[in-house]
């Protein structure tokens, strides 16, 4: 008997309320439901994520669930924001001193702390070598994230990433939002960037008003189950 894709979308509807809305590939396939269908099925194009630093909201740009926007909001370069020490200004190409070393950095907020370092060269090396330095330095005094950036040109950016408590990180996307509204700011690009990191290429607008908007791929890593006590 040959089943419409409507129908099998009605079972994927009774499979989530049946799971309390989590699903594995892996149950989807041994219901009789094959990838290309489990992946055309997309409940809302919009809807809202909860994150310490506040809701956000994404957008589902195709129908198989495979390329995401989402609304960043807005950066602040205020010291009293970020924070950072000193007088209230905001922190745009300023000198700072790391591990007796003279930089340009700027410093920005996008719910969290994030200082941008352009160089002519980016690597992991440079990142984990500086990365300690800008977290713990005395300026900032809740820590702070390092981006190393490059311009390639007004629409692209190389960066490697240092994260406040995480260490060296190959893909983040605040820190990809964070290098690029300060490329922006400092007249180094246009309003769309895409973002080049080890872990992959994030494209980030920057709309007339300053909010900023992420645009990124997604896809299949792995199944996985996780212990109820993990949440306790």
């Amino acid at each position: 008997m040959n089943v419409t894709k409507s129908e099998r979308f009605e079972q994927l509807d009774r499979l989530l309320t049946e799971h309390d809305g989590m699903l594995q590939t892996a149950q989807v396939i041994a219901s009789g439901i094959v990838k290309p269908i489990f992946y055309e099925y997309v409940k809302e194009k919009k809807f809202e994520i909860e994150t310490l630093s506040g809701s956000i909201e994404v957008e589902c740009l195709n129908s198989r669930a495979t390329e995401f926007r989402v609304n960043m909001g807005k950066a602040s370069f205020l010291s009293r924001e970020i924070p950072v020490t000193g007088e209230v200004r905001e922190v745009i190409n300023e000198d700072f001193t790391f591990n007796n070393k003279d930089y340009k950095a700027t410093c920005l907020t996008i719910g969290n702390p994030h200082c941008i370092i352009f160089m002519d060269e980016v690597s992991e090396k440079a990142a984990r070598k500086l990365g300690p330095y800008v977290e713990n330095a005395d300026e900032f005094p809740e820590r702070m994230n390092l981006q190393i950036c490059r311009k390639i040109d007004t629409g692209n950016l190389d960066i490697e990433i240092w994260e406040r408590g995480s260490g060296y990180t190959k893909a983040s996307g605040t820190g990809s939002c964070a290098a690029a509204m300060a490329a922006y700011k400092l007249g180094f690009t246009e309003n769309r960037i895409n973002i080049n990191q080890p872990g992959g290429m994030i494209q980030i607008d920057i709309h007339k008003d300053g909010t900023i908007y992420m645009t990124g791929s997604v896809g299949y890593v792995a199944d996985m189950s996780v212990a109820e006590s993990f949440f306790s």
